[in-house]
């Protein structure tokens, strides 16, 4: 680096003093040797303020004296003890690698990142909401048949043949079917009310949701987590995508679970225990024709789904913390106590309208008894596919959240005043071909985001340049098609 060390005698307090380069040498650590005495003899602040980096004749980066130079000290110390910089040698690194990393370092320290407010990432972010809450009402629905079918196919084998005596023919006949058949039949069921207007309810409910959710979230993360703890380590802003996805996932895993019963639920749990008895007596129900017993088996059933749906909105609290099975399992614990009590009472009276025989009663009774050992063993059953669900929603979620304020970081950006000669007048590109290359990429990548300076803070900013040196080392390599090592 032998321009950048002339500079630093070139800023002494006497023309003896300017005739001597000042070594840059770490090999004592921070703040001791030679380049750190020549520092504090500057006492005049403006000696310490630099106006402008220029790398060789390529590039001059103007930053009006709002950096100081011991950000340039600091990035030079960083490549020194870094394990990877430190190993200099021309086969691995072009000459100007140095200087461009410094160069990079000053104009993110000259213009770090600017956090956009959560309603432009929002308003960002919700351009793609109606895409994805069709993605998540899909899933939602399939899912949701899934676990009606697999419940009750558990209370079928375990149940046997124990509940048949208070079944009718026609009850029997619907009881025996094959799994498939049994699909089919409450899929046919459920599109009916899906068709009637309970999508269009989910489709709200799920919507509004996931701005909520997204709301919380990015308002969080973005007041605290991304501007404290991430941008700032990271040269590029798409570099920084994995590290805002964790964050957001992490606030996320909050409220996610909360909101996702809560969606469901209140789009699906809608018909309170009045109208789903009078159900069974609408001459238009669409199983009627196969007895009183069927349609009971399906008002109960009914029942059923909308109690467990409320029962689970109702855990308010106690989400938080929990991994996805610890949510599933306290939802799902939840909505077996509620989908038992609002069936018993269904039950009750509809057998009362329907004068249930003594067998009957019994068959509900029997089907009580079990209940409890039928839903911890579906729990077992669908906790996976619920959890893989889940895992689909949010990667969905912290994709678009990620991409949305990743966009808005760009969108905010501004150009750094910096002038660039035209290189190839300058290097014909059969004599060198690879500074052609350099000037391509400080062309495209010294753009950056404008904010307002910081104070340089020593412990701080040395991470930050060496994380800044290595996140150039790691570009540069990935230009020249050189692997880390």
């Amino acid at each position: 680096m032998p321009r950048i060390v002339q500079s630093f005698a070139s800023v002494g307090s006497s023309s003896a003093e300017k005739s001597k380069p000042t070594r840059l040498d770490f090999n004592k650590g921070w703040g001791r040797g030679s380049i750190f005495d020549w520092y504090k003899l500057l006492k005049d602040p403006q000696a310490k303020s630099i106006k402008s980096v220029q790398v060789r004749k390529d590039l001059k980066l103007n930053v009006l004296g709002e950096v100081d130079i011991i950000t340039v000290i600091s990035a030079c110390f960083a490549m020194h003890t870094d394990e990877n910089t430190k190993k200099y040698s021309f086969l691995r690194y072009n000459c100007f690698f140095f200087s461009w990393t410094i160069l990079m370092v000053v104009s993110r320290y000259d213009q770090p990142y600017e956090i956009p407010s959560t309603k432009l990432v929002i308003d960002r972010f919700q351009s793609t909401i109606d895409h994805m809450t069709t993605l998540i009402v899909d899933e939602a629905i399939t899912l949701f048949l899934d676990l009606v079918v697999d419940t009750i196919t558990i209370i079928r084998d375990k149940a046997a043949d124990s509940l048949n005596p208070g079944m009718s023919v026609g009850g029997r006949l619907v009881w025996a079917m094959p799994i498939k058949v049994l699909r089919f039949f409450w899929r046919r069921l459920f599109n009916a009310r899906l068709h009637c207007g309970l999508r269009a309810q989910l489709t709200k409910m799920v919507k509004k949701q996931v701005i909520d959710v997204a709301s919380k979230v990015h308002e969080t993360t973005l007041s605290s987590r991304i501007a404290k703890d991430n941008l700032n380590k990271h040269l590029w802003i798409e570099d920084i995508e994995p590290e805002v996805k964790k964050a957001l996932e992490e606030e996320a895993m909050k409220v996610l679970w909360k909101a996702i019963i809560e969606a469901i639920s209140s789009g699906l749990a809608t018909m309170a225990p009045g109208e789903i008895e009078k159900q069974i007596l609408d001459p238009s129900f669409k199983f009627s024709l196969l007895g009183k017993d069927v349609r009971q088996f399906c008002a109960v059933s009914s029942a059923a789904l909308n109690g467990g749906l409320l029962a689970a909105r109702d855990v308010q609290e106690g989400f938080e913390g929990l991994k996805h099975e610890e949510s599933f399992n306290k939802a799902w614990d939840a909505a077996s106590q509620g989908a038992l009590a609002a069936a018993k009472i269904v039950a009750e009276h509809t057998g009362q309208i329907l004068k249930n025989k003594p067998e009957r009663i019994e068959m509900y009774q029997q089907l009580w008894r079990i209940w409890d050992d039928c839903w911890a063993e579906a729990r077992e059953l669908t906790r996976p596919r619920s959890v893989r669900t889940v895992e689909v929603v949010m990667e969905t979620l912290m994709a678009s959240g990620a991409n949305a304020m990743i966009q808005e970081l760009k969108s905010c950006g501004t150009k750094v005043e910096a002038s660039v000669p035209n290189k190839a007048s300058c290097y014909p590109a059969h004599s060198s071909p690879f500074l052609m290359a350099e000037s391509y990429l400080v062309e495209h990548e010294v753009e950056v985001v404008k904010s307002t300076s910081r104070t340089i803070q020593r412990n701080d900013d040395l991470q930050a340049a060496r994380d800044y040196a290595r996140d150039y080392q790691k570009r540069y390599d990935q230009r020249k098609g050189i692997g880390s090592g």
